[in-house]
């Protein structure tokens, strides 16, 4: 019974994944904004970004950002801060 249980429980989990993964994306997409605003330096966050760029992709296909990014893209931090960088 209990194998049961875990397959049964790492099925829903594996297929909520992409669910969770929009839920915390958009959460941070709202920290991201609520940091340039308190900041008022959105030049500072693209910096940011293209520097994560060189680990992270920048730009995702958006099924690809559905399914496994659980954080904006770089490209989409870059352009909804309104940087020069993304000007």
């Amino acid at each position: 019974m209990l194998p049961l249980a875990v397959l049964l429980v790492s099925t829903i989990s594996f297929l909520l994944t992409p669910v969770d993964n929009t839920i915390t994306r958009t959460m941070e997409y709202e920290a991201d904004l609520y940091g340039i605003n308190a900041s008022q330096q959105p030049d500072g966050e693209a910096e940011v970004d293209l520097m994560l760029g060189e680990y992270r992709k920048l730009d995702p296909g958006p099924i690809e950002e559905f399914l496994f990014f659980d954080h904006p893209s770089g490209r989409t931090r870059i352009t909804s801060g309104g940087g020069a960088a993304g000007a």
